[in-house]
């Protein structure tokens, strides 16, 4: 089980891989001029994006749960690890990065919910990041609902040891979390996304813009 409430796919449970149109990206960077609120990576990139055309993105599309996402052409779908959730990274078996620079984000819904079960888990999830350092929360109008995304550095989790002069403690290492919320009709739908807190900062900024990516279906297929 992952921490996002995922399960693992079985032999029936893989999800169909999105089609790629094989394009790729014309991405440009843009940085609006506002303060730092916070120190490092996410004070920095608190106004900044990526900016594509149509034509350079690729689409996951989730009929039974009524969304869809968006993301760059150099980002690409992972093997199907599980049953409930799409995962993308921005590296794969033929296209490699800095590992620094390596990125991932999960796509995944909960529910049936009410409105107000959902908006408690919202909260929860936020209040739970807001412990984090350098924390810093966007509430987004997405047609009629509100997405709320969420930037932080936290600790990466390792096994307790007792340094000594032949064998000093590891630096600590910092990942940071790029996640976003939006209640859409009876379900929650989440992305979370990880990188480590010194990635290029480009990469980030497509990770905030893959995240704030999420729309929902009309009865048509299309989205509003």
């Amino acid at each position: 089980m992952h921490a996002l409430g995922i399960t693992r796919a079985g032999p029936k449970g893989v999800p169909r891989r999105p089609r790629r149109a094989g394009v790729r990206l014309r991405k440009l960077i843009v940085c609006a001029s506002l303060p730092a609120i916070t120190s490092g990576v996410v004070g920095a990139l608190l106004g900044c994006s990526v900016r594509a055309s149509a034509a350079d993105l690729q689409t996951y599309r989730n009929e039974a749960a009524g969304y869809a996402v968006t993301y760059p052409a150099n980002w690409y779908p992972s093997p199907a690890f599980y049953s409930n959730a799409f995962e993308i990274r921005n590296y794969d078996a033929t296209h490699s990065v800095l590992e620094k620079d390596q990125a991932s984000i999960i796509t995944n819904q909960e529910g049936p919910v009410t409105r107000d079960q959902a908006e408690r888990r919202i909260q929860d999830l936020v209040s739970a990041a807001s412990t984090g350092r350098g924390f810093h929360l966007e509430k987004l109008p997405l047609a009629q609902h509100l997405l709320y995304q969420w930037t932080v550095l936290e600790r990466l989790n390792v096994p307790a040891g007792h340094p000594s002069k032949d064998k000093p403690a590891a630096p600590v290492r910092m990942r940071l979390r790029v996640a976003s919320a939006v209640f859409l009709d009876s379900r929650i739908v989440r992305m979370e996304g990880k990188a480590w807190e010194d990635t290029d900062p480009r990469v980030v900024a497509e990770m905030k813009e893959i995240t704030r990516s999420i729309r929902p279906l009309t009865k048509e297929g299309g989205t509003k």
